[in-house]
């Protein structure tokens, strides 16, 4: 029978790590137990054997407990555990639209994770795989921010469907579940041949269910089928919330002052709602309806904020569905 790639991996690696661990093990037997003597040869071929038996099961231990058992308590390596199935959505900047994303996690360990991402829009797919993949952590606080530099391979006939980029997912936890939250950066190339470079939002809620290795069932209107995340503005504010409280602790520069999201007949005041948004130093959101509701209906919004940062104050405009980034 044939073994899988990862229990392979991990058979490598003890046979690796037991040659040390023998050479450790026969000198401290040399130094604490006497030497055998020359008329019983067994004796040494015995202990020998032994130590290497010995040295192996211990490798395959230290294995096992890199690539499965850390999972059992995944605090103890300072990670947390999203092997598995994430849906939800993102946004384009160069199409300036929402669409469907799955990201999947295929393989981790304490130290290295392995990514698949498929993105739906238009009838048309694009698959990103992971280069490298690690995480890192901010100072002040205990969410481990995934990040993943990847190549997505598009249509043929697309001159910007090849493309590098990074992901950046912060964890998030709300009750029971568990999201991603982040952005994503790429050199894709526009339409004109020139330009390279757009961006977008992800926000992703876990599965509980295995790997696919494709998007899922998605209709001619672009609505994805049983999704984890139906809504696509679903647990929004909740989830900047949380990532303002987990570091709370670090006083932020920037303040919200006053901030309008209007049009020439209506007008709500969005303050309260961008102040919770702040993570850190920094205001990162998209000028939509998901922050208070649609003040009138079928007619284009703009949103007006006055912000104060490091003593200066400043204020900006931004157009429904335009990207934030305050300062």
């Amino acid at each position: 029978m044939q073994m899988q790639p990862n229990v392979k991996s991990i058979v490598y690696l003890a046979v690796f790590l037991s040659i040390p661990i023998a050479v450790l093990i026969s000198f401290v037997r040399a130094k604490l137990l006497p030497l055998s003597t020359p008329q019983d040869p067994h004796v040494d071929l015995v202990l020998l054997m032994s130590t290497g038996v010995v040295a192996f099961l211990v490798s395959l231990v230290i294995a096992g407990v890199y690539r499965f058992l850390w999972r059992l308590w995944p605090t103890l390596f300072g990670v947390e555990n999203l092997n598995g199935r994430w849906e939800g959505w993102y946004y384009r900047s160069l199409t300036n639209d929402i669409c469907p994303t799955a990201h999947e996690i295929l393989q981790q360990t304490p130290l290295t994770v392995s990514v698949q991402a498929f993105g739906w829009r238009d009838g048309l797919i694009n698959k990103s795989s992971s280069r490298t993949a690690g995480f890192a952590q901010a100072a002040g606080t205990t969410t481990p921010t995934l990040i993943w530099p990847f190549q997505t391979k598009g249509r043929t006939d697309d001159p910007g469907g090849h493309h590098d980029g990074t992901h950046i997912m912060t964890l998030v936890r709300l009750g029971e579940s568990r999201y991603l939250h982040g952005e994503y950066y790429n050199n894709r190339l526009h339409s004109d041949g020139k330009t390279r470079g757009a961006w977008g939002i992800i926000r992703l809620k876990y599965t509980k269910t295995k790997p696919m290795g494709h998007i899922g069932s998605i209709d001619e209107m672009g609505q994805p089928r049983a999704w984890a995340m139906p809504d696509v503005h679903e647990n929004l504010l909740a989830i900047q919330r949380a990532m303002s409280e987990e570091i709370s602790s670090v006083e932020s520069r920037l303040e919200i002052l006053k901030a309008a999201y209007w049009t020439s007949k209506a007008r709500v005041d969005v303050t309260k709602e961008l102040r919770k948004m702040i993570v850190g130093n920094k205001l990162k959101a998209i000028a939509s309806n998901a922050i208070k509701g649609d003040p009138d209906f079928g007619t284009v919004k703009k949103l007006t904020i006055e912000y104060k940062y490091d003593g200066i104050t400043v204020t900006k405009e931004f157009t429904e569905n335009e990207r934030m980034v305050i300062p």
